[in-house]
């Protein structure tokens, strides 16, 4: 798996954008804001804020309003990133739009992001649902939600954490195997075990490595 591109460190940026992406899964109408707010981060002052793009003015931690009515970059912004991870989005929507998503809901969203290398959102469209949970499935959605943030940090080059948060989602996941909710936890765990040997080598982002999957259960 390429390395992923980095979030941004401004955690208003970061979760600014990431509201932006969900939306633009949750909504087919809304997926054009990926579009527009590209367009802003790349094209500074060409992007009248009018029409479908005004919504975005609301996302002060990545667009403000400049001189004649323009969306501009919010100061402070580093576009680069941002643009890479509304690359990939745009990517995994390609993808979602031409097969059928693996589980309904939530999962199926994390799924797709998973796979997309898109591990902040994954966290946060799972962790709505594991709010609202008790008993075994909040267990299971906690588990999940530990193992990707694991991924997260070893983005970030924070092995110390990636190691804690693997050995969390396994003691988690692991009485739940071979599968609950749908999902093949033998599977999910297997994939995420060379990440873990990974992070415990503190060798960084391992590329060769395929990324942990969430796939149905046989």
């Amino acid at each position: 798996m390429t390395r992923p591109p980095l979030t941004s460190r401004s955690r208003a940026a970061r979760d600014a954008l990431a509201a932006v992406i969900l939306e633009a899964f949750e909504r087919p109408d809304a997926i054009g804001l990926l579009d527009d707010l590209t367009a802003v981060l790349v094209g500074a002052g060409t992007v009248p804020a009018r029409g479908r793009a005004a919504r975005l003015a609301s996302s002060v931690a990545l667009v403000q309003v400049g001189e004649a009515g323009a969306l501009l970059p919010a100061a402070g912004v580093a576009p680069g990133p941002l643009v890479e991870r509304l690359r990939c989005a745009r990517q995994a929507l390609a993808t979602d739009r031409t097969r059928p998503r693996p589980f309904p809901g939530a999962l199926g969203v994390a799924a797709v992001l998973l796979a997309a290398g898109l591990f902040f959102e994954v966290h946060e469209v799972l962790e709505r649902e594991w709010q609202t949970l008790t008993g075994e499935r909040r267990r299971f959605y906690q588990g999940v939600i530990q193992l990707v943030v694991a991924l997260h940090h070893l983005v970030h080059e924070n092995a110390g954490s990636a190691v804690r948060l693997f050995a969390s989602a396994r003691e988690k996941l692991g009485p739940l195997e071979p599968a609950f909710e749908g999902v093949d936890t033998s599977v999910l765990l297997a994939g995420s075990a060379a990440w873990d040997q990974a992070a415990r080598a503190g060798a960084g982002w391992p590329e060769a490595l395929p990324l942990p999957e969430l796939r149905p259960a046989p």
